[in-house]
């Protein structure tokens, strides 16, 4: 945990949170990020790898995140969807959200940490399927690096990638 504590001190959230999600300090891992500001990631980290007050946590941070663009308000309704369909309160809304998001993807400077952010969720409830339907549409947009991050994924998520799905 020295590591973790250097890091954070540091400024260095990202590092701190992979510290801590290895020792399974979910609530500390979040709190790196919640220190410098970042609701709406702190937020991410409960929801992915939280138990369910975790979660319930994630859903009020996230709700009470303020929101400056299109892309942080998609973010936030990630969030919260994969928040209510974890704890069972949100009628399966989040494989909904991601088909939308799929479908609409923007075109932002940003795209490439919603997509991000997305297969996340996606690949919280073990939905692979729609986590290969957004890396298909950031790549069919144009994304410069949608081929790179497909690849790493279906790596670590599927054991291997014969190409981006279409």
């Amino acid at each position: 945990m020295e590591a973790a504590r250097c890091y954070r001190l540091a400024g260095r959230p990202a590092e701190a949170e992979s510290c801590y999600l290895r020792a399974g300090r979910v609530g500390e891992a979040a709190a790196c990020w919640e220190e410098r500001g970042d609701l709406l990631r702190a937020a991410l980290v409960l929801a992915v790898h939280g138990e369910q007050e975790h979660v319930r946590q994630a859903a009020v941070l996230a709700t009470a995140a303020r929101t400056r663009d299109d892309n942080q308000r998609l973010r936030r309704d990630i969030v919260l969807a994969l928040c209510g369909d974890r704890l069972g309160t949100g009628g399966r809304r989040l494989p909904a959200l991601l088909t939308d998001l799929e479908r609409d993807l923007p075109d932002t400077h940003g795209r490439a940490v919603l997509v991000e952010w997305a297969v996340l969720a996606a690949d919280t409830l073990g939905r692979h399927d729609l986590s290969a339907a957004l890396h298909a549409a950031a790549h069919r947009g144009g994304d410069r690096g949608a081929a790179t991050r497909w690849r790493a994924w279906a790596e670590r998520t599927l054991g291997g990638s014969a190409g981006i799905p279409h």
